[in-house]
């Protein structure tokens, strides 16, 4: 889970809010063959285990070729979210618009993808006079 999505989190107790290290004989068959399905190519970098509002998932680290992507299941096997980075390239027009008007001296970091059904967000890491700052848009250039 990224930066962002953590501190989306309400606060809970941190043993809920972190994803926690597990091996791939605690995931569901159903999270692995939903990944394997979806992702034949992809190399698995780590499994974790959150818990977010009561509910549990299943976080799946991959590399896939060139592409980053973390995956959140839930246990029977259902994507609930994608994180993918991006190139700063691939930032939509309306992003750039969008930083260039409020951070006009900003380089970018990074940048992340992040779809939850049919929602997309991206996640821009910017430095600002040597301070980072993570800032999400809506795919419009909104600020969220």
């Amino acid at each position: 889970m990224d930066l962002f999505a953590l501190l989306r989190l309400p606060f809970r107790p941190e043993k809920e809010r972190f994803p926690r290290t597990i091996p791939k004989k605690d995931v569901p068959e159903a999270v692995i063959k939903a990944f394997n399905t979806t992702y034949p190519n992809g190399s698995v970098k780590r499994y974790a285990k959150e818990t977010e509002n009561g509910k549990t998932f299943y976080e799946i680290e991959s590399i896939d070729g060139t592409i980053s992507r973390d995956l959140l299941f839930s246990p029977n096997g259902n994507i609930e979210e994608i994180e993918e980075k991006i190139s700063s390239d691939s930032i939509p027009n309306a992003i750039r618009d969008s930083l260039a008007v409020k951070y006009r001296n900003a380089s970018i970091i990074s940048a992340e993808k992040i779809t939850n059904g049919n929602k997309v967000a991206y996640s821009v890491v910017i430095s600002v006079k040597s301070k980072k700052r993570e800032i999400v848009f809506d795919a419009d250039g909104s600020i969220k």
